[in-house]
């Protein structure tokens, strides 16, 4: 009986040494894909508006979806990190998604604050998604 203690408590540390080596060598991430609610609103008077704000952690893409525009609206947009544009400006002509080439981590690092700014000097609306990484 005795030797069965001391097997199982040998098995019992070897269990926790491995999950030890295991959690320490798993690299720390963050929750990447998060999706972030817009509602934008244009006006030829006030041409200006953006999305909420979202932390950037990745060198990849920004999405952004529309799900519903105002019929043969369209709208300039682009990548805002830190005051400064980071990428060239899209065009949104629909609904869909929009891709956009950004700079935010790049120029900032990581856990930047993003936010896509978009312009039209024309009344209409527009709402969807945008995901600051994906």
């Amino acid at each position: 009986m005795n030797k069965f203690r001391k097997v199982n408590k040998k098995m019992v540390v070897v269990l926790l040494i491995g999950i030890l080596f295991i959690s320490m060598s798993a690299p720390a991430t963050k929750a990447f894909a998060y999706t972030v609610k817009w509602s934008n609103e244009y006006r030829f008077y006030s041409p200006n508006d953006r999305t909420p704000s979202a932390t950037k952690w990745t060198k990849s893409y920004v999405y952004m979806s529309t799900s519903s525009i105002t019929s043969g609206f369209r709208f300039n947009s682009w990548v805002m990190a830190k005051g400064k544009q980071s990428g060239p400006s899209r065009t949104v002509d629909g609904p869909g998604v929009t891709k956009y080439v950004n700079y935010a981590v790049e120029d900032h690092g990581t856990g930047v604050g993003t936010y896509i700014a978009s312009k039209r000097f024309a009344n209409g609306s527009a709402s969807g998604t945008w995901q600051p990484d994906k």
